[in-house]
């Protein structure tokens, strides 16, 4: 296994000296695709959803970013479908493939982000901190 593991790091671009193995993978080009959410919603994670909705609040993603994934999951299946979610490639990514207008005119630099009011949120949140920043409460989920 060590020999594998020394050819392998010897022949993978090190950004350094291999030029056509580093064009190579600038050529490579993912279509867009759907991603399941399997989580079911809590009603907590709804009314969120629903708070975050009425107040404009917008998460910017990738369909290829498992943080994505993973702040949807979070969420859960129906609660998502409320969100506001703005894919930022939805033709795909790759060569020749640029973000959406409406990301790179909110200045998205990674995934997913929040933007919240006046807030900008980079990375993944647990929910209670986008509660939180979006002066949701308790209270508001019981209504």
């Amino acid at each position: 296994m060590g020999r594998l593991s020394s050819k392998f790091f010897q022949e993978w671009p090190s950004g350094k000296g291999d030029k056509a193995a580093r064009e190579s993978a600038n050529e490579i080009t993912f279509e867009p695709y759907e991603t399941e959410i399997t989580t079911q919603s809590t009603p907590w994670a709804i009314s969120l959803a629903k708070h975050l909705q009425s107040i404009g609040a917008k998460m910017y993603g990738a369909f290829w970013c498992s943080h994505c994934l993973e702040q949807k999951q979070m969420f859960g299946r129906e609660a998502v479908k409320i969100l506001d979610y703005v894919e930022c490639f939805p033709e795909g990514a790759g060569k020749g493939r640029k973000m959406a207008k409406m990301c790179s005119d909110a200045a998205v630099e990674g995934f997913p982000t929040w933007i919240i009011k006046d807030k900008v949120l980079s990375g993944e949140q647990e929910l209670s901190d986008l509660a939180e920043a979006s002066g949701f409460s308790l209270e508001d989920a019981m209504e």
